[in-house]
């Protein structure tokens, strides 16, 4: 496992309309794409909604300085 504690993070939470769940994966997934053009970029993840929260989607983006995370356009 690697050590991100010194990582800068973004946590960023979103709803998906109900019966648009797949049309909003994507348009997640191409988000993702986006933004790992950007300069800096270490990763992120995608979690798809907990039974507490049936429409919230949570993107975990990644970046290698705060600088860098800063000049990220998203």
């Amino acid at each position: 496992m690697t050590d991100r504690s010194g990582t800068p993070t973004v946590i960023v939470a979103r709803r998906a309309r109900p019966g648009s769940e797949r049309a909003f994966a994507a348009w997640l997934d191409e988000l993702v794409d986006e933004s790992s053009r950007a300069p800096g970029f270490v990763g992120a993840e995608i979690q798809q909604p907990r039974a507490g929260e049936p429409n919230e989607w949570i993107t975990v983006y990644r970046f290698e300085t705060s600088e860098l995370l800063d000049r990220w356009p998203v």
